[in-house]
């Protein structure tokens, strides 16, 4: 009797009651493991991805063991005499022995992640807790000192990009939407709104999002000494690369010259173009950069570039020998500067590392390291350099379309939570202001309410934190959300954001002036009359409070925010051309406050103050 009642309790111990726990447990824990399974195909493997693998092989080897403890039970049990001591048959202590081998080896051998939750501790107060009010601006101002500091920032990829290229970057980056401002024409049809507002390249806006980061972020910053060796440093003729990163640092040395200098003229062969840049960048397309068909067309290709600049030349360095001889010779006669990746035995080759450090060096002030981009890196920041002189003001007319998505029905009974998106963000509750404590709150709750159907948490974690693997981030979004969350509870109000599994949406029950605004364009797009047009329009003008999220400038914010400023500018475009040349004055002015910027409202005010009458003053062709 005993022995049953034991086989009975060895069974509910080993295989009843860890499947309840499991069970029960299952729902706090399995949109975790979603997302680590995820994130694991064809992207590198993390701390969280280790963990989630070694419980998938836990789980394993408690099948394994719940079916052999229920074998070895039932056969005792059909079997008399004296109970003997339990033992695992061999292949299972040969199995078990090596999982467990396998995991302590993995866990001593590979560095821990960083907890992207605890990064943020030390920049800023904890979200909840006694010691949530305790200034600190001394941390805030070393951290900032920090980062001004830095040499450069290191992408996900493995790229260094130098502190300087990243502020060049960063210039471009504006400069791209300030043309995209300046030269959008209104069209109260809103036939053109959404032309011209494609998203920058993924490393233009990771980069661009990594220098405005706040300080209660963590950011990849690269602190290892070693001043960077701008291209304009090197001497006159050649110098050769090799080494693991020589490729990488070519690139970075093309890229630097056209984004760093308002006149880079960079000779380079048709062959260097397909060894360091995917297409569609391995022909010569940007300015800035020509290619030649060979090496001995060097000096007709330096005589185009003019003066003052002699020119730099990127090319694979010649195998043999008279090619070799050859190209000195050249580049002997002129005052070219020379980078050629592989050896260069007519003048010094210099090793790179792959994280760009150079050897040897007789520099005294210690290390020196080029920029090191991979292709697609580079090619992103070369599409970035082509944007910037080539993109033309949108002028296709299309069909009107509603390019906003339909915000979600608010019910019956008046909202009880605020969120104002049009200005500077603001939540409220009844008279209660809830002031998130960390920027990625806010880039939460905007990105929902600009998207109503909701998005998953790769979607926000890749926005949020473009710098790193959305995979890696998912664990610092639930914590973002769950703290957001009790600052909403501690202010009394209702939730504001539903999550569902990975899903996250806005509650339809919350109030966003962002919706209000995004129904009446859409009315205006396809009124059901002229006096219901004119009425759309004033309704848009209306309700429009300032720039989408003013204040912010996260990367993935601006064509959201330049649709709806264009949206705006066409409505006061249109009221204008319905009035008279008094009236027409005033939403001109208006709607040049909208956007000082734009050259078509300053030529319009211009024109019809002038008294040449507001209907002939270059509207756009219907």
């Amino acid at each position: 009797m005993s022995r049953s009642v034991g086989r009975i309790l060895a069974v509910l111990t080993v295989v009843v009651a860890p499947a309840v726990v499991v069970a029960w447990t299952a729902p706090a824990w399995w949109p975790h493991v979603v997302d680590a399974l995820t994130g694991l195909i064809g992207r590198p493997l993390t701390t969280e991805t280790l963990l989630v693998l070694a419980a998938a092989a836990g789980g394993l080897l408690w099948v394994i063991l719940a079916v052999a403890v229920t074998i070895e039970i039932l056969a005792r049990a059909g079997r008399s005499g004296r109970a003997q001591r339990w033992r695992f048959p061999r292949p299972l202590q040969v199995a078990v022995s090596g999982l467990l081998g396998a995991y302590a080896l993995t866990r001593a051998t590979t560095p821990a992640a960083p907890d992207h939750a605890s990064q943020d501790a030390p920049l800023a107060p904890a979200e909840d807790g006694p010691d949530s009010n305790i200034p600190h601006s001394a941390s805030s101002e070393a951290t900032t000192a920090a980062r001004q500091d830095a040499p450069g920032l290191v992408l996900a990829d493995g790229s260094w990009i130098p502190r300087p290229l990243a502020d060049a970057i960063t210039a471009a980056a504006t400069t791209v939407w300030y043309q995209r401002r300046r030269d959008y024409r209104p069209d109260p049809h809103g036939r053109t709104r959404h032309l011209g507002l494609d998203p920058l390249p993924p490393t233009a806006a990771t980069v661009q999002a990594i220098v405005d980061a706040d300080d209660t972020t963590s950011i990849p910053i690269d602190s290892r000494p070693g001043r960077l060796l701008h291209p304009r440093e090197l001497q006159p003729g050649g110098t050769g690369l090799v080494g693991p990163g020589a490729l990488d640092a070519a690139r970075g040395l093309i890229v630097t010259l056209l984004l760093e200098t308002n006149s880079a003229d960079i000779v380079t062969t048709r062959d260097t173009l397909h060894a360091l840049f995917p297409p569609p960048h391995s022909e010569a397309t940007v300015p800035g950069l020509r290619e030649m068909s060979a090496l001995t067309d060097l000096p007709d290709a330096l005589q185009e570039t003019g003066e003052p600049a002699p020119g730099t030349v990127v090319a694979l360095a010649p195998e043999e020998r008279g090619s070799r001889q050859q190209l000195a010779g050249l580049l002997a006669g002129t005052a070219a500067t020379a980078i050629l990746v592989g050896q260069w035995p007519p003048g010094r080759t210099w090793h790179v590392d792959a994280d760009g450090y150079i050897h040897p060096t007789s520099d005294n002030d210690g290390p020196r390291r080029f920029c090191t981009l991979t292709p697609q890196t580079a090619s992103d920041l070369l599409q970035l350099a082509t944007i910037i002189h080539t993109q033309t003001p949108p002028t296709t007319t299309a069909e009107a379309q509603p390019r906003y998505a339909a915000p979600p029905a608010q019910e019956a009974q008046p909202p009880v939570v605020q969120l104002r998106t049009l200005g500077p963000p603001e939540l409220r509750h009844q008279q209660t202001t809830i002031s998130p404590r960390r920027s990625a709150a806010w880039q939460l709750l905007i990105y929902l309410a600009i998207h109503p159907e909701g998005a998953t948490s790769y979607q926000l974690a890749k926005a949020i934190w473009p710098w790193e693997h959305p995979h890696a981030t998912v664990k610092r979004l639930y914590t973002t959300a769950s703290a957001l969350r009790g600052q909403i509870v501690q202010a009394g109000a209702p939730p504001v954001i539903e999550r569902d599994g990975t899903h996250y949406r806005l509650l339809p029950t919350t109030d966003v002036d962002l919706w209000h605004l995004v129904n009446a364009i859409n009315h205006a797009t396809h009124p059901a009359s002229p006096d219901d047009q004119l009425h759309a329009w004033r309704t848009v003008t209306d309700l429009y409070r300032g720039e989408l999220a003013a204040g912010h400038r996260w990367s993935w914010l601006q064509p959201h925010r330049e649709q709806i400023r264009r949206a705006v500018l066409d409505a006061y475009v249109g009221l204008a051309d319905h009035a008279d040349q008094t009236t027409a004055l005033d939403p001109l002015h208006q709607a040049a406050a909208v956007d000082p910027a734009n050259t078509y409202l300053r030529h319009r005010l211009t024109v019809t103050e002038a008294g040449d009458g507001s209907s002939t003053a270059a509207k756009p062709t219907p």
